[in-house]
């Protein structure tokens, strides 16, 4: 047996309290002992990030400070000035994913702690069936993971993770679409089937249809290049205004590849126009896991059945502090807005390619 392991407790924790992680994880492979040694050990590591292209784990300490591990052949390796592009053994064969996973349960099992984010590129030289046993991997561990981001993704692989993920998250993040060898066709996911309870942010969102974002209770909903016309948001709104979608909601921000009518979009939702100098709501959103204050004022406001407000923004602006004063401009803006308001013509002013509603 390994001297270390024979003291008493107390002794074993004040020398592997001045140990790296990647020495803490070498030991820990040791015997069942060393494993349950370090799991009675106050743990000094806070979160994980995986990256699965280059099978990489980040462990975050309580200082912050960083220990980037690569996976090679059967273990864990510290590289910490790894040339990843160059390294040598980055070029063997990865047709074999489950020791890796085998070996980041062990870590996360002796260290306890959460996956801050796994990092996902849904494309070759990944393939179907592993990306199937990655997420089934996913699916069965008991770790919590925090957030996902998906990085780029082929609409098959993409179809593969929306349908096949189970686990609740905080945030998804989903970036680019990747058409060199697809066709340019809806993603066959028209539900979430796995709950986003925070934000859900996607910047390709030609795939993101009217269903699949009723299907949603995220607390936050970005998405640039949606194919929503001015009924489908007009339902989107009907549907919330009644308790039947998308309760938890609190904000809302969606681009849209056409301009829609906005009389269209709040039409039969009871609307009411607010002059910005007579109403001022604070919204808190989260950003980079980090909450920021706003200040919307005015707006088109709506009221859900119970009472909660929708504040529709008419411009794309917010403030900053609760006493940033109105500018001229914003007023007389609001002053156009309610001529064509009241008007019943339509004018091309009051049409947007935007849709960003806050939900106090």
């Amino acid at each position: 047996m390994f001297p270390l392991l024979q003291l008493p407790f107390l002794c074993i924790q004040e020398v592997t309290d001045q140990w790296e992680l990647v020495q803490l994880y070498q030991i820990s492979l040791l015997s069942k002992r060393a494993r349950r040694i370090l799991k009675k050990k106050k743990s000094c590591y806070s979160e994980v990030t995986l990256i699965l292209s280059c099978r990489t784990l980040v462990i975050k300490s309580d200082n912050e400070e960083e220990s980037i591990l690569y996976f090679r052949r059967d273990r864990f390796k510290k590289y910490p000035e790894c040339d990843y592009d160059n390294d040598p053994e980055r070029k063997e064969d990865r047709s074999n994913y489950s020791p890796f996973f085998q070996e980041t349960q062990h870590i996360m099992n002796v260290f306890n702690c959460p996956f801050r984010k796994i990092e996902l590129d849904l494309k070759s030289p990944l393939t179907d069936n592993q990306l199937i046993l990655f997420i089934d991997w996913l699916n069965g561990i008991k770790t919590e993971i925090r957030e996902v981001c998906i990085d780029s993704f082929s609409r098959r692989m993409f179809e593969i993770f929306m349908n096949r993920f189970q686990r609740s998250i905080e945030d998804l993040e989903v970036y680019e679409l990747i058409f060199s060898d697809v066709e340019r066709e809806p993603i066959n996911s028209n539900r979430l089937n796995f709950e986003i309870q925070r934000s859900f942010f996607v910047d390709c969102s030609e795939w993101f249809n009217l269903e699949f974002l009723l299907s949603m209770d995220s607390e936050q909903i970005l998405a640039n290049g949606m194919k929503l016309s001015a009924e489908d948001m007009n339902v989107f709104l009907r549907s919330w205004q009644e308790g039947k979608t998308n309760r938890n909601l609190k904000m809302l921000k969606i681009t849209t590849g056409s301009t829609s009518d906005m009389k269209k979009v709040v039409k039969d939702c009871g609307a009411e126009l607010i002059d910005p100098r007579t109403a001022k709501f604070k919204h808190t959103h989260f950003r980079d896991r980090e909450s920021h204050d706003r200040w919307i004022c005015g707006g088109i406001h709506i009221r859900r059945n119970d009472g909660r407000l929708a504040i529709i923004q008419t411009r794309n602006h917010e403030y900053l502090t609760e006493d940033e004063n109105i500018t001229q401009e914003q007023i007389q803006k609001y002053l156009v807005e309610k001529e064509i308001w009241n008007s019943e013509k339509n004018h091309e002013e009051w049409y947007k390619k935007w849709l960003g509603v806050y939900f106090i």
